[in-house]
């Protein structure tokens, strides 16, 4: 009786969680029907954050420069004149548009993008993720999802170029797991938001209170979304593209510290995503298999 039960029980694990990985994989296959291009590359202005020489790279600086000589108009935030990625990107680039101050509010990356987001003086505010190699095509298409409806798309970012295998594991996180159930999430509705890049109007950023709308929560990129929705009482989506992050080598340090980071966070949010948080181990890769594997002993 006993086994019986246990088989059944683990059985009915297995199967629920393989239930949910196909059901998600097949939302986040699903693709919005693409609206009409509205905006070419001087419609943006782009704040784009610096800190450490790591952020400063050559993809990333070589693709600011292009948007700007596109007609973008780009604002580097950086919060020190001392900062090693100035000297990187001055040498890259002649002349780059470098913003310097910090705040102290408890959010490190606002701290040092409030400037930018100030400055911001083009139609559409994008707010991209240091490292973020950006193109004027991954912009204009995902601009184009804005609407009277639709105040606010967001761009996760897809890794790419892995040098080592640190890397790799940090790649297949990033474009397997968190991408496939962020995607499937937002087909169903829900507020959804993990860095990348942010693209709204001026004139919504502005109705959110600027920066003041990114800190209504103890993650910048969540709190954004759920003030667009709650105080301008429009939809935010998650966008078709998804630009690239060139990973380069990783430290298995760095990667714990982003893992142990990002799930704190989550879990200082509305008691919605807590629950979602508490739930995602039960459906993963080890208690999945274990469940599985309890079902076939018994």
């Amino acid at each position: 009786m006993a086994s019986s039960t246990l088989f059944w029980i683990g059985l009915g694990w297995w199967a629920i969680t393989m239930l949910v990985q196909w059901l998600s994989a097949a939302l986040a296959l699903w693709r919005r029907a693409a609206a009409p291009s509205r905006h070419k590359a001087a419609d943006f202005s782009i704040v784009a954050p610096l800190a450490g020489i790591h952020d400063a790279s050559e993809a990333y600086i070589g693709r600011l420069a292009e948007l700007a000589r596109a007609g973008a108009e780009v604002l580097i935030c950086v919060a020190s004149e001392r900062d090693e990625a100035v000297a990187r990107v001055r040498a890259q680039w002649l002349g780059a548009p470098i913003l310097f101050g910090n705040d102290s509010t408890f959010n490190p990356k606002l701290n040092n993008v409030r400037k930018g987001l100030e400055a911001a003086s083009r139609p559409v505010v994008a707010l991209c993720d240091a490292g973020v190699a950006l193109t004027a095509g991954d912009l204009v298409t995902a601009a184009a999802q804005l609407s009277d409806k639709v105040g606010l798309v967001l761009a996760l970012k897809a890794g790419e170029r892995p040098e080592n295998f640190a890397a790799e594991m940090e790649c297949a996180y990033l474009n397997g797991h968190q991408a496939r159930f962020l995607l499937a999430a937002d087909r169903l509705g829900m507020p959804v938001a993990s860095g990348g890049v942010t693209i709204l109007t001026r004139d919504v950023l502005e109705r959110i209170g600027g920066h003041q709308g990114f800190l209504n929560y103890i993650a910048d990129d969540y709190s954004v979304v759920r003030t667009v929705r709650d105080r301008v009482g429009r939809t935010t989506w998650l966008a078709n593209v998804m630009p690239r992050l060139p990973l380069g080598r990783r430290r298995w340090s760095d990667i714990w510290r982003r893992q142990v980071r990002w799930g704190s966070t989550r879990l200082n949010l509305p008691t919605e995503v807590k629950a979602l948080v508490l739930l995602e181990p039960a459906i993963g890769w080890l208690a999945s298999g274990l469940a599985g594997s309890a079902a076939l002993i018994a």
